[in-house]
């Protein structure tokens, strides 16, 4: 989770917008799409073409308290068994596609728009 926040630190855009159309797609996109939304660190599509799992147990932030009016909307899921999710798919609200939004699932759930990153060194 703290190296998906890195390597997007400095993103240029949140969201996978088309950089003539202003409008975003239903569907992934190439890495090569959206030039200039790649972050600072040259990592492109980091927002939107796909939820990026990482290793991180999905567990409360110091100091949580659940929404009153959805006390199970997070809370139930604090359970050793889902995983965090980063950085939002196609099918994702456009308001939800920030840095700042976590998501959860376990690893065996089959219906999520998931994806995963191979990396090399440079």
């Amino acid at each position: 989770n703290s190296r998906w926040r890195r390597a997007q630190r400095r993103h240029k855009t949140l969201s996978r917008l088309a950089p003539t159309s202003g409008k975003r797609t239903s569907l992934a996109v190439a890495v090569t799409a959206t030039p200039a939304g790649d972050s600072a660190f040259g990592v492109a599509q980091l927002t939107g073409n796909g939820w990026e799992w990482t290793r991180s147990v999905f567990a409360p932030f110091p100091g949580f308290e659940p929404f009153p009016f959805y006390p199970g909307y997070s809370a139930n899921f604090f359970d050793g068994t889902h995983f965090v999710l980063k950085g939002g798919s196609p099918r994702t609200a456009e308001p939800l596609l920030r840095r700042s939004f976590r998501n959860w699932f376990r690893p065996a759930y089959p219906y999520l728009y998931a994806a995963f990153r191979c990396v090399e060194p440079a």
